[in-house]
Formats: structure tokens, C-alpha cells, sequence
């Protein structure tokens, strides 16, 4: 296959962010021709692709353009909100780049046997598209809206919620009305899409690198007896409302039994809130290895009340044969199983209350991180998961090819009768 991918953003081994176009594309390129255009958003995107000295052997080409902007006034952001533009589309910020990109696109599909889209924002970039189009949202965004949205109290602080991301639910389902298939990382996601008729939703789950992320002893132990960690980019919402509830709910009644506890939030974008005056709460905020924290840590908590897909950071922390307690928003679409592979809570109570079983007995602590390991290593290999990506992908470029040559077979029986038509006539 020759394969168009569009992506604002490559997340190699080693760096924050999410690393499921990195592992596809590192799979797909063994056997097929691949062509990058990124038009990036943010110097991060940017430095992530420079940094990595392997690109040239994933990409046979790679175009990048610069899609940076800076702030829109408050008049533009309220103008924007109220004809319902989303925040990350370009084509008014940006029409000139823009133009560029989407040219960009129609020129190298030319050549491609079909379009690989990485991230709803990214759609944007599809008018038209002269081959199939897979676009890969990750997840979908208008359920995780839906959910954020139930936890509002307030009926006016809802309604007026729900008002501001109208544009997002719009933009979703009409970029993804353009994509031939959508694939989403979780059941629960494609179901919610189906009911809804957003897309044509097919599932191919988040993996885990086994190897980068597997028990290591060298790894030395976190300050803190116990020390207890949650993961994640606190920019966005469920990870931050997590957070909330670690230093304000879970982290005062645990220090009241485990005095020398400390708490570790890992992850870029920490909030002034997590850091209380107990210097037993510990913002990290961005760390260059993860792994440090899942390897030096008793316990990986994660209570995330709502949120969709499959969580990486769960994946990641039973990989290290980190012990975990998370709460089912965090499990859904998993094969974890409650008291085998994790210990579930939904509640602070009941998290400070598990967090107390697994201390006090390293039998089940041990058994549960075993079982945890395997279970990751036998169903969620980046390897088998982007065999199943792949298998799509071909899929899409042989009903196209079909297609296309019942339109040709068309064409030709057409022009048959036609001409018979005009023999007769003379």
C-alpha cells in the first residue's frame, strides 16, 4: 500500500503524548510507503519530529507546514464562539496555510492508495478526497463532552455549557462524515457513535510497548513509605478533575493512617490547586521518563470519574507490574478484571480504603501485579493492535479498488450500447 498519513503530532519512545500513530506507523512501514504531512500546531509537535533520528526510516516523505498562531483577540474568540467555530480550526486563523495543506493533500493522494488521518482536529484538512479515508480520532469527543457535562450541578451552568462546545459536537460529526471509516479506541466509544450516527465507527484498541515498559529492579524507590502515583496530562479535564480528588479527598484520610505517604501527580500541565501546603502532594509536572515513577512507586491510583477510550497509563503502570486501584471510568473497554488484574474503587472512601488493602497484604499486591503484566503482554501488544489498524487500511484499498472496476465495467457496457444503438440506427 501507498499510505498518506496526516498527523499534527509524533510521539516517539521516550516522550509525552500519545504513541499509537508512532507504533501504526512503525508497523505499517516494514511493508508498505509511507508519506507524512504535518502541519503542526505547537514548537513541542515540532521538536518531537526533529529529535527523532529515525523518521527517515518510517516516512518516505515529509512535508511539514507551520501552523502556529498566535492568541485571538477576545473580540475574534467571541466572534468564533458565537458563529460556532472550533478553537483548532485554521481555515479563517489561517487561510493562506491552510490552502497550502489541503493542496498539499490532494497532490500526494494522487499517489496513494488511501488516507490515514491521526486526530479528529486533522480532519479539517479532507475536502473531497479522491481515495478512501481513514480518519483516527482516538476517541470521541462529543461522548466525553456528554460526560463532563452530566457532572455539572447547576441546570444554567449546564445549559450554558452544553452551548459552548455546540461547535464541537458539529465539527466532530461533520469531519467525520467525510472519512470512509473512524476508528476509535473503545466499544463503548463506537457504540455511543453508531446510536448517534456519527461516523462509521470501527474499533481498534490502544497497545502497550512491553518491552519499554517492563519491570526493572535497577529502578530506585520513590520518597514517600508508601509512595502512591497517578499519571497523566492535567491540561485535560478528567485528569485534572482526578487530581482534585487525589489531593483533596483521598490524600488527607490516607496521611491520616500512613502519615509518611506521599502523592505523586506526573504529568504536564499541573494546576496551582494540587499544590497544597502538604509538601506530601507532588506536582511533578512534566518528567522526561515516566517509568521512574511506575517503577519507584508502592501504588498506581487512578480515579477518573468520567473520560473516554482506552487510559495508555493504565496499560503502562501493569506493564511495570505497578499494583493498581482505579475506578471503572478507567477500566471500561478493558479485559482488566476486579480483584484479579486491579483493585476497583469508584469513591474516595473506597479508594483510601483499597489503598489500605493492597499495604497490608503483598500477597494479593504481588499477585494482582503478575497477573496485571501478563494480561497486558498477551492482549495489548502494539504489535497486534496495529495488525488489526493494518488489516483496515487494506480493507478500505480493496473495496476501493472493487469499486472502482465495477464503475469502469459500467462505463464500458454503457459505451457498448450505445454503439450498438448507433448501429442500428444507420
Amino acid at each position: 500500500m501507498r499510505i498518506l498519513l496526516i498527523s499534527r503530532e509524533i510521539t516517539f519512545p521516550g516522550q509525552f503524548g500519545s504513541p499509537r500513530p508512532y507504533q501504526f506507523a512503525k508497523h505499517l512501514a516494514e511493508k508498505h510507503e509511507i508519506k507524512l504531512i504535518f502541519p503542526y500546531s505547537s514548537e513541542q509537535a515540532l521538536e518531537k519530529l526533529q529529535r527523532y533520528s529515525g523518521t527517515g526510516s518510517l516516512f518516505k516523505d515529509i512535508r511539514v507546514f507551520d501552523m502556529r498562531s498566535k492568541n485571538a483577540s477576545l473580540l475574534r474568540r467571541a466572534f468564533n464562539l458565537l458563529i460556532g467555530n472550533v478553537s483548532f480550526e485554521t481555515q479563517i486563523k489561517l487561510p493562506r496555510r491552510f490552502a497550502q495543506v489541503v493542496e498539499a493533500v490532494k497532490s500526494f493522494s494522487k499517489d496513494s492508495d488511501v488516507i490515514w488521518v491521526d486526530g479528529l482536529a486533522t480532519t479539517q484538512y479532507i475536502t473531497n478526497a479522491s481515495r478512501p479515508v481513514l480518519a483516527d480520532p482516538t476517541d470521541c469527543i462529543s461522548r466525553n463532552y456528554s460526560l463532563q457535562n452530566k457532572r455539572i450541578v447547576s441546570p444554567l451552568k449546564r445549559a450554558i455549557n452544553k452551548w459552548l462546545t455546540r461547535s464541537v459536537y458539529e465539527f466532530e460529526r461533520r469531519a467525520l462524515s467525510r472519512a470512509t471509516v473512524s476508528v476509535v479506541n473503545s466499544h463503548v466509544d463506537a457504540q455511543y457513535m453508531r446510536e448517534r450516527h456519527i461516523g462509521n465507527p470501527e474499533v481498534v484498541p490502544n497497545g502497550c510497548d512491553t518491552d519499554y515498559f517492563s519491570p526493572d529492579r535497577s529502578i530506585p524507590k520513590l520518597d514517600g513509605n508508601p509512595a502512591i502515583v497517578f499519571v497523566g496530562n492535567f491540561g485535560y479535564a478528567p485528569n485534572y478533575d482526578a487530581a482534585e480528588m487525589i489531593s483533596k479527598e483521598i490524600a488527607p484520610s490516607v496521611f491520616n493512617r500512613h502519615p509518611n505517604a506521599k502523592f505523586y501527580l506526573v504529568g504536564p500541565f499541573p494546576k496551582n490547586s494540587f499544590r497544597t501546603h502538604d509538601d506530601r502532594i507532588i506536582a511533578t509536572g512534566f518528567v522526561p521518563d515516566v517509568r521512574t515513577y511506575y517503577g519507584g512507586a508502592d501504588l498506581f491510583i487512578s480515579p477518573l470519574r468520567y473520560g473516554t477510550g482506552v487510559k495508555n497509563k493504565l496499560l503502562e503502570a501493569a506493564a511495570m507490574q505497578c499494583a493498581i486501584i482505579a475506578s471503572l471510568a478507567t477500566t471500561e473497554s478493558l479485559l482488566f478484571r476486579n480483584e484479579e488484574h486491579f483493585l476497583l474503587a469508584d469513591t474516595p472512601f473506597d479508594f483510601v480504603t483499597q489503598i489500605d488493602v493492597l499495604l497490608n497484604n503483598l500477597t494479593l499486591r504481588r499477585r494482582i501485579q503478575r497477573k496485571a503484566r501478563n494480561l497486558v503482554v498477551q492482549e495489548y501488544s502494539w504489535k497486534a493492535q496495529a495488525e488489526l489498524f493494518e488489516n483496515l487500511l487494506e480493507s478500505l484499498c480493496r473495496n476501493s479498488r472493487q469499486n472502482t472496476s465495477l464503475v469502469r465495467f459500467s462505463v464500458l457496457k454503457t459505451t457498448e450500447k450505445v454503439a450498438r444503438c448507433e448501429r442500428t440506427r444507420f
